[in-house]
């Protein structure tokens, strides 16, 4: 939490740039949250914090702790929450403004788990067509071709045959432990039998994921990877454990899909003695280990639709369907904010902000990266704002736009006018010259699959240019546990470092 508040209960009018020492113009940061990420202010709050971090570390431990002011301002037409800090700048003190977007309330019970399931299996399906062939991308003025990538055919296709196993137990689960609860052991299905051979898969299941679970807690311990920085040498075991640890999961999770489809295959047929040779558990015992394993699911379910179900909700209307409408407010709550924040003016009649820097987490960076293009757009449009020349940087952390861009591309290779026109919509990766001074910086983690260096928004490496303003990406070795990676940047030495350049302009 912020130390030290200066709370502005009643909304006021954007203050004019407080007079620093140093004389340094306000700069303003932009941030949008990710996909599952609820709380407002949270992304406020995170990025003071890694500013009042980079302060104590300018200033010295003995000085007094960077304070942080907060207000509810009115920008225009909107009314945004911002936090205030001064920030050492060479010799003299940078006003720093730092707002967001908070969109999650707008997806909230919008997406269920089957349009999370369909999501997932679409995007394994295009992800094996497109690995087997080079994919084409309409980039700066022309179609620009990039290398197949055949050995990401095989993931696709396991991370199909997962979900059709999961899929499969979790309804089973849903179904057969329904059906137990209506009936009370008084209906023909689900036999005494059933119920203990599809208990013996579950509890088997839950027992081997448990252990390796707590092999693989061991292990990260082992070679200290809880601290904030891994070596080489353990960064190598590390790699050794996690493809034993995805293989073991893999086929532990397609052991049990086929030995549920088995036992319900055998078991409709009045077969009793179908797989595990044990006899019936008590009633009571059944009962209470189907509502521990029912609660573990619904918990599995939520857990997906609140994350996975933010990225469908704003990824998946690239193609006209029923969540077209959501993605199109999530994008005018994040650009009327934008455009509030670049249109406010100074005390001089100047724009209030010298530069404005744009920053997006995971999801957040797809609508950072929307948000930006948009406002360029305006400014080609004749709305004045000097977006170009006052967006100093573009930070995206945990990002998934160059795989969105590769599975989720709704044009066809041999489309170049819609390819065009799609490219058209986007200036970043329309014309060099639209990023102006825009440095553009990415951070990523092998230990997170979501994000990626991002490839698809610079030419092909045979075609570089000099001169051109490419996507920088920075691989963090600090966001290094698997499974935790995605959320561990917000306290990456290395996006402290990409703020404190940002905002000191470098």
């Amino acid at each position: 939490m912020l130390t030290r508040m200066a709370q502005q209960i009643q909304a006021q009018p954007a203050a004019p740039a407080p007079a620093a020492t140093g004389a340094l113009k306000p700069v303003a940061i932009f941030v949008c949250h990710g996909m599952g990420e609820q709380v407002p202010f949270e992304s406020i709050d995170a990025v003071a914090a890694i500013l009042r971090k980079h302060i104590e570390d300018v200033t010295g431990p003995a000085a007094a702790p960077p304070g942080v002011d907060t207000r509810i301002v009115e920008l225009g037409s909107e009314r945004l929450a911002r936090a205030e800090l001064q920030v050492p700048v060479g010799t003299g003190l940078r006003s720093v403004h730092v707002y967001e977007t908070y969109w999650a309330p707008l997806t909230a019970g919008k997406v269920g788990i089957l349009d999370v399931f369909s999501f997932l299996m679409d995007a394994g399906i295009s992800g094996c067509d497109k690995s087997w062939k080079k994919f084409n991308r309409y980039l700066f003025g022309a179609p620009r071709e990039f290398p197949a990538t055949p050995a990401l055919l095989p993931a696709f296709i396991l991370l199909m045959a997962m979900l059709a196993a999961l899929a499969l137990m979790s309804g089973t689960a849903v179904a057969v432990g329904t059906a137990r609860m209506l009936t009370q052991s008084a209906g023909e299905w689900p036999s005494a039998q059933l119920m203990t051979d599809l208990t013996c898969d579950f509890l088997a299941y839950g027992s081997f994921a448990a252990v390796l679970a707590a092999l693989y807690w061991l292990a990260l311990r082992r070679v200290g990877l809880r601290k904030k920085t891994a070596q080489e040498a353990a960064e190598h075991w590390l790699n050794l454990l996690i493809a034993a640890w995805l293989g073991l999961t893999v086929l532990a999770t397609l052991a049990t899909g086929a030995a549920v489809l088995y036992h319900l295959y055998r078991h409709q047929g009045g077969h009793t003695a179908a797989g595990w040779n044990v006899s019936p558990f008590p009633a009571l015992a059944v009962t209470l280990i189907w509502a521990v394993i029912l609660y573990i699911n619904g918990v599995a379910r939520r857990f997906l639709v609140d994350y996975l179900g933010d990225v469908l909700a704003y990824i998946a209307p690239h193609t006209a369907n029923k969540f077209a409408e959501l993605r199109a407010a999530i994008q005018q709550r994040a650009l009327g904010a934008a455009r509030a924040i670049y249109a406010q003016p100074g005390a001089d009649g100047e724009p209030l902000y010298e530069r404005i820097i744009v920053a997006g987490h995971s999801l957040g960076s797809v609508i950072a990266y929307d948000t930006l293009n948009a406002i360029l757009l305006d400014d080609e449009m004749g709305c004045g704002r000097q977006a170009r020349e006052r967006t100093s940087h573009l930070i995206t952390f945990g990002s998934p736009l160059d795989k969105t861009a590769f599975i989720f591309r709704e044009q066809q290779s041999d489309s170049y006018v819609r390819e065009a026109l799609a490219a058209n919509m986007q200036p970043l990766i329309l014309d060099f010259a639209q990023r102006g001074g825009l440095k553009w910086v990415n951070l990523w983690s092998r230990h997170d699959p979501i994000s990626g260096r991002l490839q698809f928004y610079n030419l092909p490496p045979r075609e570089h240019r000099r001169g051109e303003r490419r996507v920088i990406n920075w691989r963090d070795r600090a966001s290094n546990i698997p499974l935790l990676a995605h959320i561990m940047y917000w306290q990456s030495p290395l996006l402290r470092r990409a703020l404190a350049d940002a905002v000191a302009g470098r």
